[in-house]
């Protein structure tokens, strides 16, 4: 979704959601999870900084991710983000063909929207369900430009449930099915983060000891290594 640059053998993520970030550097791994985590930090900020995924002083929050950068030599890396707040709008949508019009899918007051959509599953009836996410330019524009001052080379923005839904995937590999995906789904209330348990962490990610804090957000978590895997071509593409 919204790709920018290409993949590096190693990624900055950056998870946003109402009130935290959470940056970190992921790897791929020989140990006993096939990503490890070799870099996090995780800023708290502001309504004066950020509200409702708005960047009211984006040149503080520029500087919070370069301290992080700055710490582990970062600056210049490749970089993906993932979004959850309110200027998302996400939701499931049902359609009676396997190629609908692109009107069944768009939601009210798209037009001035960048909107993504990604097939899940058959739906009972001969009916099929999809993944529709979109976000205002103007906000679209802000990630852009903070990527820009913090002096990273952006590869994506992209939502934090469809990030989550790429490593769900991943996850299974050649056992993935959607139907599966939709009977989960269904169980889960359609809330993509319900799909992971605590072990999904412990078998997609190494944790070292020093980040063992990193632990406490497993949402980001989560959207961090869905990013990774969708540069490491599981992921969405035009």
């Amino acid at each position: 979704m919204w790709p920018f640059n290409r993949w590096s053998n190693k990624l900055i993520t950056m998870t946003v959601t109402p009130g935290q970030i959470g940056c970190a550097l992921l790897s791929q791994s020989s140990r006993i999870a096939p990503f490890a985590l070799a870099a996090y930090s995780h800023i708290h900020h502001t309504d004066q900084e950020y509200n409702e995924l708005a960047l009211f002083n984006p040149t503080s929050l520029a500087r919070s991710i370069g301290a992080f950068l700055d710490h582990y030599r970062l600056r210049r890396s490749f970089a993906s983000i993932a979004l959850s707040g309110p200027n998302i709008k996400e939701e499931i949508v049902i359609t009676s063909s396997a190629h609908p019009d692109p009107q069944e899918l768009h939601q009210p007051g798209i037009a001035h929207r960048v909107v993504q959509v990604k097939y899940l599953y058959p739906h009972e009836g001969n009916q099929h369900a999809w993944y529709v996410c979109s976000i205002d330019r103007p906000t679209l524009l802000q990630y852009e430009l903070l990527a820009h001052m913090a002096q990273l080379n952006l590869v994506r923005i992209t939502t934090l449930g469809l990030a989550q839904l790429q490593l769900y995937r991943h996850m299974y590999g050649a056992a993935f099915r959607p139907a599966q995906l939709g009977i989960q789904l269904a169980r889960a209330h359609n809330n993509i983060e319900h799909l992971f348990t605590p072990e999904s962490i412990r078998r997609a990610l190494y944790v070292p000891l020093e980040f063992h804090e990193a632990k406490q957000y497993p949402q980001h978590l989560l959207g961090s290594c869905g990013l990774f895997v969708s540069e490491e071509g599981y992921g969405i593409h035009h």
